[in-house]
């Protein structure tokens, strides 16, 4: 098992990621000990305006 920890203003909109279904791609163990990368199928992009309020980092 692995667990990240993360402050809860990491920078994450973490509204926008459920209304998107969750990231666009998804870790996924490999079956030999390693890991990879697979689509999200019920990933939906999210819209232009999503996020226009978090600003930029500067």
């Amino acid at each position: 098992m692995t667990l990240f920890c993360f402050a809860s203003d990491a920078g994450q909109d973490y509204s926008i990621i459920d209304r998107s279904n969750g990231m666009a791609r998804l870790v996924v163990t490999d079956g030999a000990g390693g890991w990879r990368l697979r689509e999200n199928l019920s990933y939906m992009p999210r819209h232009q305006t999503d996020g226009s309020a978090l600003g930029t980092l500067s």
